[in-house]
């Protein structure tokens, strides 16, 4: 038989000590692995209720989130490395499975979408710290996450079903239903397991304009299949594939007095000419082979990946000072990406003092981005006739095509030290063509641009075990995103932007009791980053250039304990210094920022604890439980921009309650999630298009208020 598929066997310790992972491509206890590697298991994503992005974010130590007001767009932010709104690719990537889903092209605007499917029929995430270039690729600079479905069991037919109703204060019920089934077809040889979800988003924001109230509610439909046969005890097969669509009506936004946080009208209410909301869907398809054999295991991994994104947004506060009449402008950004990826890789058994894992990676991106910002009269709220229908339209079409070759060594010297090197190359091939558009009325030509470029990584570890409960380790990595050409137009501009890299240096301990009842992992890094890919100024316009350094320092904290049988304690706690060491006087004028200045949306400290209690009342199992969530101070943006000046965010702490009783096959559960209503602002914005631009919007994104979760669930 191979080695277990990846997500087979995460145990149900309450630890972490006994969590299997699979972040180095092999099987590995967490404790084991060198390197900062976070992991929910099932069991955790349940009793506490996490459903998205924002959820797992605030109990992971450095990791935080840039919301847009939408479920499943936005920006992951891991270890600080971020350049706020500025920023539209992706320095943190995701995979489903094996399937690399977040977009690697400098053009695929990899940074404005989050996968957020249902997470209830997942092993566990893995949140993986730290680049990860050499077993992973392009765009991990700050790390990945991971989210690893439930496998098909050969042996056992079963099934769940799940409903829910929650009340958010001062907005709409919400409720939803998912439902799973595993059917072995053909004992120990052939299994399928099938998971469909379905809910409606509860809404709590208002848009006074309009009338629309709860106009952030919204609908997501998703399903996830697998099939899995074992040909032979040595050969595994497995073929999946996952549809998720999200769609809302409006955004969980407020409205606040230009450059503060300081609400035109309440909380949850703003002002918009239309209801813009965010359409989206992606489907992913894949097709796994693992092989084993006395020397290691073959694994072969091929995805296709379709991603639709439709973004409304009414533009007309910052946009109509443009314009000789009053207008108002909606704006349409469609981005689209087929990805198809490839993959092929051998991780050896230890073979005397050696193992490694050797891999062959090939990518490819096509993508479409259309704009359109349109002209409607704010009176009668119709679309004025050409040529003054449009703004601003414009369509662009890329192609990203990479090619890699990886291998990692690891050499035991002894039994309880050993040291691995790794090295990645990856080259890449993009295609850049804007169609032939209109801005502000005028026509703009159409051009193509092609660029290549080529990235080495690293990584390089010590490892020290002189005991099944004590690892101690030292790591030295390396990551990279992109280059490739330039978005732009106008041929006096440069054409292409180079690859930005990081190199990462860290320490850690991961130690438990012999008895497995507590365990801590301790973690502290620093990150320098080069070449940061910034919009700077060039002859007074605007272009992407190579043109800062920042550094990012920190500690990382993660205890879990069980004192005693049914009590279950957990703390997660991180401090990060993420500041610009070098600026380039183009990037100063453009948006603002300068040496020293801090990397926007990381808390300088962010922490969570958990406790579970789990007791029996006449024969029936109960539990009782709470989290505190704590996010520190944060800055918005840059604080010298003229059109988006940074905002000190304040810190903010939410609690939530639960409860739960199993009754025979029947689980039910209640929560009371921020069951204080604290109103913690995630991300503020203010685009303006000219400095000092009075009358536009400042939006502030708050956390969700407080959500009370009714959740009956059945088991066969």
């Amino acid at each position: 038989m191979p080695e277990l598929a990846e997500g087979d066997s995460a145990t149900e310790e309450a630890t972490s000590a006994e969590i299997i992972v699979t972040a180095n491509r092999r099987e590995q206890r967490l404790q084991d692995v060198p390197a900062s590697i976070s992991a929910l298991t099932s069991e955790k994503i349940e009793n506490l209720g996490i459903t998205d992005v924002a959820d797992y974010a605030a109990l992971v130590p450095g990791f935080a989130y840039r919301t847009s007001g939408a479920p499943g767009t936005g920006a992951v932010i891991l270890r600080g490395l971020n350049t706020g709104n500025y920023q539209t690719n992706a320095t943190a990537a995701y995979y489903i499975d094996d399937t690399p889903f977040t977009a690697s092209g400098l053009l695929s605007y990899g940074g404005i979408l989050t996968p957020d499917p249902d997470l209830s029929d997942l092993e566990r995430i893995e949140v993986l710290k730290g680049p990860q270039g050499t077993l992973y690729g392009a765009s991990s600079l700050g790390g990945l996450v991971r989210l690893i479905s439930k496998k098909p069991d050969l042996d056992t037919f079963s099934g769940s079903l799940r409903v829910d109703v929650s009340d958010v204060d001062g907005g709409q019920m919400g409720y939803g239903g998912r439902a799973s089934l595993n059917v072995p077809l053909v004992t120990d040889t052939v299994g399928l397991r099938v998971t469909g979800t379905a809910r409606h988003i509860p809404g709590y924001t208002d848009n006074l304009l309009t009338g629309t109230e709860n106009v952030n509610q919204g609908e997501s439909y998703g399903a996830r299949a697998s099939l899995l046969v074992r040909a032979t005890p040595d050969l595994d097969i497995e073929v999946g594939g996952l549809y998720q669509s999200t769609k809302t009506t409006g955004l969980n936004a407020t409205l606040a007095v230009t450059d503060t946080l300081t609400p035109r009208f309440d909380r949850f209410e703003y002002r918009s000419f239309f209801d813009t909301g965010v359409d989206l869907e992606y489907y992913t398809t894949n097709l796994s082979v693992r092989y084993g054999t006395s020397l290691g295991d073959f694994a072969l991994n091929g995805s296709y990946g379709h991603y639709d994104v439709a973004i409304y947004t009414d533009y007309t506060n910052a946009y109509n000072v443009l314009l000789p009449f009053p207008s108002a402008l909606p704006g349409f950004a469609s981005p689209s990406m087929d990805k198809y990826n490839a993959e092929a890789r051998f991780a050896s058994r230890r073979i005397g003092p050696v193992e490694f894992i050797a891999g062959l990676f090939y990518t490819k991106e096509d993508t479409a981005y259309p704009v359109d910002l349109q002209v409607f009269d704010p009176t009668t709220r119709e679309r004025l006739p050409a040529p003054y229908s449009s703004l601003v339209r414009n369509e662009t079409e890329g192609t990203f095509e990479e090619y890699a070759g990886y291998t990692n060594v690891t050499v035991y010297l002894a039994d309880e030290f050993d040291v691995t090197g790794g090295i990645r190359y990856s080259k890449n091939d993009q295609r850049y063509q804007s169609r032939p558009g209109i801005n502000v009325f005028v026509p703009t030509p159409g051009r193509t641009i092609e660029d290549e470029d080529s990235a080495t990584t690293y990584v390089a570890s010590a490892r020290w075990r002189p005991t099944d409960n004590l690892t101690a380790y030292v790591r030295a990595a390396s990551g990279y995103r992109p280059g490739g050409p330039a978005n732009t137009s106008n041929p006096t501009l440069p054409q292409s932007v180079d690859p930005d890299t990081v190199w990462s240096y860290e320490a850690g301990v991961k130690a438990s009791t012999a008895d497995r009842r507590f365990s801590a992992d301790l973690a502290a890094y620093r990150t320098d980053w080069t070449n940061i890919q910034l919009n700077s100024l060039v002859n007074g316009l605007l272009a992407l250039l190579n043109a800062g350094k920042a550094k990012v320092e920190g500690i990382e904290l993660e205890l879990n304990a069980r004192p005693v049988d049914g009590l279950v304690l957990g703390a997660s706690a991180a401090h990060t210094s993420a500041k610009l060491t070098e600026i380039d006087a183009g990037v100063t004028a453009a948006i603002g920022a300068v040496e020293g200045d801090r990397l926007p949306l990381t808390p300088k400290f962010a922490g969570a604890l958990l406790a579970d209690y789990t007791f029996s009342v006449g024969g029936t199992e109960m539990s009782v439980g709470a989290t505190a969530k704590h996010t520190g101070e944060r800055i918005s943006s840059f604080p010298g921009s003229t059109n988006n000046p940074g905002q000190e965010l304040p810190s903010f702490t939410s609690f939530d309650l639960r409860t739960s009783a199993v009754l025979g096959e029947f689980n039910v559960q209640l929560r009371a999630d921020n069951i204080f209503n604290s109103h913690g602002i995630q991300t503020a914005t203010s685009l303006k298009v000219l400095p000092g631009q009075a009358g536009t919007d400042t939006l502030l994104y708050y956390i969700q208020p407080r959500t009370i979760t009714l959740s009956v669930g059945y088991n066969f």
